[in-house]
């Protein structure tokens, strides 16, 4: 089970947040060595995924309750 399985509450949010704070800080160092058009591209194409996914989960979840 990973940390953020075992968890509840506000230590869960925090170990979530710091999940968060660590992969964009690492997806944030290689988009800024793009040139400022490619790190626009890049930076929308995350944007329509992310957006895309939560879409679909959300979906999921009204489905479950």
């Amino acid at each position: 089970m990973s940390e953020v399985q075992v968890l509840r509450g506000w230590g869960r949010d925090a170990a979530v947040r710091r999940k968060w704070l660590k992969l964009w800080e690492k997806i944030g160092t290689r988009v800024l060595m793009l040139p400022e058009w490619m790190q626009e591209i890049v930076l929308e194409d995350v944007n329509t995924a992310i957006e895309n996914r939560l879409t679909v989960m959300e979906m999921i979840v009204k489905a479950r309750q």
